[in-house]
């Protein structure tokens, strides 16, 4: 298996853009220059690892987001989950993240076709 940089880049701008990031604020969260970043999205530089977990955990998503190519392969539940719901929740704080799992959580032991009756 070859390692797609441009692939990985394109994926690195797409999350950063979903979360209306410039490089120069990616760049900052992740720790690196924003020249470096440029070149990762360009896929003119292969980043370590360390760089690439970085640019991840500042994104908000994991590093197998950003470099499995398994995602392109994507089902159409997949498609929501990266390209709508993904983008919210990376846009949210601590907090607030921990809010919609409770949530989550919850709405999980309620039937929403039974007049939101507890499952049971």
């Amino acid at each position: 298996m070859t390692f797609d940089y441009k692939t990985v880049g394109g994926r690195i701008k797409h999350y950063r853009l979903s979360i209306n990031k410039t490089q120069e604020e990616l760049a900052e969260l992740a720790d690196i220059s924003a020249n470096h970043l440029s070149a990762l999205e360009n896929g003119r530089s292969a980043g370590s690892l360390d760089k690439y977990y970085s640019v991840a955990q500042a994104l908000g998503v994991t590093v197998d987001m950003l470099i499995d190519n398994s995602s392109d392969r994507a089902s159409g539940n997949d498609y929501f989950f990266s390209n709508q719901l993904l983008p919210l929740v990376s846009s949210l704080s601590v907090e607030q993240r921990k809010m919609l799992i409770d949530f989550i959580e919850l709405l999980k032991d309620y039937d929403v076709d039974k007049n939101n009756t507890k499952r049971g």
